[in-house]
C-alpha cells in the first residue's frame, strides 16, 4: 500500500523476530495491528490460546481447568490484560490508589488483579529504597490474595527490572464472578481460599516476627500442595491447618515428628500485621455464596 519493497519489508520483520528472539519476548497483540481486524471470536480464541499456558502454570488454575475447562476458557477471553514495563518503570495497573493523610501509609493501594511474569524480572520494593524486598520472574506470579482476601493492599511497589518485563494481568473481579456460575468449582475454591488464607496470615506472622517468611505468598511448591488439597482431596486424613503446618515446617525445615500428630484446627489471629507491607489481617468465615475471603487495611 505504501509501496515498500519486498526486499526492505523483509528485513524490517527480520529486525523484529531476532530482536524479540534475543531478548526472549514473544511479540504482543497490540504489535501486531492486524490481529485488531479480526472478528470478535477468533480474538477470544487466540486469547484462549496465547495465554491458556501461562495462567495454567498455578496450580489452581490446572484445577480448575479439569473440573470446569469452560470457565477458564471465559476467563482468559473476559479478564486478562498484556503490559509491558520500560527497565524502572512502576506497574500502576494492578491497583487503585486508597486516599490516605498518613505519610506512613502514602504508597498503600488495594489490588485488584493477579499478575503473571510473560518475560524479564519485576521487583518488589517495599519502600522508597532501591534494594527489593523479592521479585518475580519468567513463569511465576504475586498478589495471589487479590482473588482470595477482601479489600487487599500493598504499601509496597512492583518495578520492572533491567532489561523491562511483560506481564499478563488477571482481573479477580471477572475470576469470582465466573467461578460463582459453576457450583462444584465454587465448592473446590471455598476450601482453597480458606487454606490460602491461614498460610497467608502465618506468613505475615512470621515476617512480623522478623522471622523467615513469604513475602509475596506465591512459593510454587506451597501452592501446589494446597491446590491438591482441594481438587485431588489430598486433606482426608489431615486437617486444613494440619496440612498447612506441615508446608511451613518443610520450607523451614524444621518439621519433625510431632508435626503429624492429629489436632484440631485452630482459628487463625486476627488483626496480624505484617511490617513489611503493612497489612492488617484478620478472617471471615465464608458466606454460603461467594469465596471465603480475608479482611484486611
Amino acid at each position: 500500500e505504501n509501496s515498500i519493497s519486498h526486499g526492505l519489508a523483509s528485513r524490517v520483520w527480520r529486525f523484529v523476530r531476532y530482536s524479540n528472539a534475543m531478548y526472549g519476548r514473544k511479540l504482543r497483540a497490540e504489535e501486531l495491528p492486524f490481529l485488531q481486524q479480526l472478528p470478535k471470536k477468533l480474538q477470544d480464541d487466540l486469547k484462549v490460546e496465547v495465554y491458556g499456558p501461562i495462567v495454567l502454570h498455578h496450580p489452581v488454575f490446572q484445577g480448575c481447568h479439569q473440573v470446569a475447562p469452560n470457565a477458564i476458557k471465559k476467563i482468559l477471553r473476559k479478564g486478562v490484560t498484556e503490559v509491558t514495563l520500560k527497565s524502572g518503570q512502576e506497574l500502576r495497573a494492578i491497583y487503585e490508589e486508597k486516599a490516605t493523610t498518613s505519610k506512613k501509609h502514602a504508597h498503600r493501594c488495594e489490588v485488584k488483579r493477579l499478575l503473571f511474569v510473560i518475560f524479564g524480572t519485576l521487583e518488589y520494593h517495599c519502600d522508597d529504597s532501591e534494594d527489593h524486598e523479592a521479585k518475580v520472574v519468567q513463569g511465576e506470579w504475586a498478589l495471589e490474595g487479590a482473588l482470595w482476601l477482601e479489600n487487599p493492599t500493598i504499601e509496597g511497589r512492583f518495578i520492572a527490572a533491567a532489561g523491562g518485563c511483560d506481564l499478563l494481568l488477571l482481573s479477580a473481579e471477572v475470576f469470582l464472578n465466573v467461578a460463582k456460575e459453576n457450583h462444584e468449582l465454587l465448592a473446590r475454591l471455598k476450601k482453597y481460599a480458606n487454606l490460602f488464607t491461614q498460610l497467608y496470615n502465618d506468613e505475615r506472622e512470621a515476617l512480623f516476627q522478623d522471622l523467615d517468611g513469604d513475602v509475596l505468598v506465591n512459593d510454587p511448591a506451597t501452592i501446589d500442595e494446597l491446590a491438591s488439597a482441594c481438587f485431588l482431596g489430598a486433606t482426608d486424613e489431615r486437617s486444613s491447618r494440619q496440612l498447612l503446618e506441615a508446608l511451613l515446617h518443610e520450607a523451614n525445615n524444621e518439621q519433625d515428628s510431632d508435626d503429624n500428630e492429629e489436632k484440631e484446627p485452630d482459628s487463625p489471629d486476627n488483626g496480624r500485621r505484617n511490617t513489611h507491607t503493612g497489612a492488617s489481617c484478620g478472617n471471615r468465615p465464608a458466606s454460603p455464596t461467594s469465596i471465603s475471603r480475608t479482611r484486611t487495611s
